[in-house]
């Protein structure tokens, strides 16, 4: 998939642009790759759509066939980038020279947010016939710190002629090699939230938290409440009451069901405090690594009461 990133750039800085993805068909099509009739059948629903009502065509068995046996991350670009919210932007980004200092591991059922190789959050399915998950924080906390340079683009000013990837490029340079999805949501459009905080138990640095993914984005908060400036969320607090709206980062894995937020907490909290929606910045890694069950084990400090949760999970 390498070689198409220009052409799914191109489709989520274009996202109407049947022309867009014609060519790219094309291209697919002198490769002999099946995925060519897929985008053109794509083309002509959209042509076909009632536009009076915002209502596409009836789906058709082959149309099933064909989404049911294409890779996820693919299909998303091409699907989902039409007919979005006002102010939501879309990008995909190949990395192709990463410190992978910040990386993220696993997907579906699982994840695990590493710094400089240290476990800072891990999160996995409770396995136990609900959406229950059960979310450990390990202690290491320094995602902020190497986040903390993009400050100047997380103001909430979003170039409109940009790609988002050139605008956070200081960021993606401490990913692992890989592709991303980059997803913009301004305070309008994003979906219920539900914030999980890092706050301080009884034994330190052995938290283990259970919870209900009920909202579509969970946000898990990797600095310690307590650690927070009081007047700094004031601060945040009045930019939002004027109209401002700051940038939350986060990252995840794609098909997780939570999102670890990088930078932003003070801004995280003052929305909370105010009722009001964040303005989100996602980073979301394809086809990240999966996690094997000793990989695993091994995120958990000795003794951690999480350990044995996860085993059974496993099991």
């Amino acid at each position: 998939m390498w070689e198409e990133i220009p052409f799914l750039k191109a489709i989520c800085n274009q996202p109407d642009d049947d022309l867009v993805r014609l060519v790219y068909a094309d291209w697919l099509e002198e490769r002999g790759d099946p995925r060519a009739d897929f985008l053109r059948l794509e083309v002509e629903r959209h042509r076909r759509e009632d536009k009076s009502k915002k209502r596409p065509p009836p789906v058709s068995k082959e149309w099933n066939d064909w989404v049911s046996c294409l890779d996820p991350h693919w299909t998303g670009v091409i699907l989902y980038t039409r007919g979005r919210p006002m102010g939501v932007r879309r990008d995909v980004v190949q990395v192709t020279d990463g410190k992978g200092l910040i990386d993220v591991r696993g997907g579906d059922g699982e994840i695990v947010l590493l710094v400089e190789g240290k476990p800072v959050a891990f999160n996995w399915d409770d396995c136990q016939g609900s959406v229950g998950q059960f979310l450990v924080f390990t202690g290491h906390s320094r995602g902020a710190d190497h986040a903390r340079q993009l400050a100047e683009f997380v103001d909430g000013n979003v170039h409109p002629e940009r790609s988002l990837s050139a605008q956070i490029e200081p960021l993606l340079a401490l990913l692992p090699n890989g592709i991303y999805g980059l997803g913009y949501s301004p305070t309008a459009t994003v979906e219920p939230v539900t914030t999980l905080e890092n706050s301080p138990q009884s034994i330190p640095d052995m938290q283990l938290h259970g919870y209900y993914p009920v909202h579509d984005r969970n946000l898990v908060c990797t600095q310690r409440t307590a650690t927070l400036d009081a007047s700094r969320i004031r601060h945040f607090r009045q930019q939002i009451r004027k109209g401002h709206r700051p940038i939350v980062l986060t990252v995840s894995a794609e098909g997780a069901w939570c999102e670890f937020v990088i930078d932003g907490h003070h801004k995280l909290t003052a929305y909370n405090r105010e009722g009001v929606r964040p303005t989100i910045l996602g980073i979301s890694r394809w086809h990240a690594p999966v996690i094997d069950r000793d990989e695993g084990l091994a995120f958990f400090p000795p003794g951690h009461p999480g350990a044995r949760e996860y085993r059974r999970m496993k099991r």
